[in-house]
């Protein structure tokens, strides 16, 4: 994390404590963040990040006290003052403080923190990650909530397993979502694939599904389950951190022996021109 964050707006020393104890993030849980990425000094698709997050807090019932405009300003500002050139930004809004622990006496808070790198071994390209199934279904899986504790819960078991994540599957053994990460996977008849219920809408994923029309694949946004998994030619997440990460393996089965199928590459190249556009545009 960087020298300096946003406290409700304004420019706080990041080693020094922001929140009182009684901030229902804290106390209750209540909270909503966001991660964006940043290129060139620039807040990648802010746009698209900013709406999510706008819809996070209504549907989690926060109030947001700043424009957009505002935020962009801001963020831009934290960007200049931590001198950063390729980065991420988290944003957090809380529940915002509380005298009975309970019901929050007044208006949200907002902390903004940047980060330089978020390191994934270069492997995890090359040779692709391992992913165990878990049957749960986020409460509400379109916000981005600061509860992971399901997930962090898992940690022993995917240390154990050498897995980099879980997949999430509900009661129907249908397949939503990774903890942090949106699902893909290229069908055997060549459809790529990506789950439409109980998830995260990615912005990542919204980007490699424009990026997939344009090179003139067939998509689907569809449900399924494991076993369409099984025979598939290849696998992958999408996320801000992760961009596309290839997957070789669930459980105890591979996906394509272990091979990774030119189709992840040829999207991976995709999205780095989609995203350098954007850039360009900037």
């Amino acid at each position: 994390m960087h020298k300096y964050c946003l406290f409700n707006g304004e420019i706080k020393d990041a080693s020094q404590p922001v929140f009182q104890v009684n901030d229902l993030a804290i106390l209750r849980g209540y909270g909503i963040f966001d991660f964006m990425p940043i290129k060139n000094s620039i807040p990648l698709f802010f746009e698209d990040y900013w709406n999510r997050f706008k819809n996070s807090a209504q549907i989690t019932g926060l109030q947001l006290n700043f424009s957009k405009g505002e935020f962009e300003q801001q963020i831009k500002t934290l960007i200049e003052k931590n001198d950063i050139g390729d980065g991420f930004c988290r944003v957090i809004l809380t529940g915002g403080y509380s005298s009975n622990g309970f019901a929050p006496d007044g208006t949200p808070n907002c902390v903004v923190t940047t980060l330089s790198s978020f390191g994934y071994a270069l492997s995890d390209y090359t040779e692709g990650i391992k992913l165990l199934t878990l049957q749960y279904t986020r409460e509400n899986p379109r916000v981005k909530s600061l509860n992971y504790s399901t997930v962090l819960m898992q940690q022993e078991r995917l240390k154990k397993e050498g897995a980099e994540d879980v997949l999430y599957l509900n009661q129907n053994k249908v397949i939503s979502e990774s903890s942090r990460a949106n699902f893909f996977i290229f069908s055997a008849d060549k459809i790529l694939l990506t789950p439409d219920s109980d998830i995260l809408p990615g912005i990542t994923r919204k980007y490699v599904l424009e990026v997939a029309k344009e090179k003139g694949m067939t998509v689907k946004v569809e449900d399924f389950n494991l076993e369409k998994v099984k025979k598939a030619r290849a696998a992958f997440l999408t996320s801000t951190t992760k961009n596309i990460m290839p997957i070789v393996r669930i459980d105890d089965f591979d996906i394509n022996d272990g091979i990774i199928d030119p189709v992840i590459k040829e999207l991976q190249e995709g999205l780095k021109e989609r995203i350098n556009r954007y850039i360009a545009g900037k």
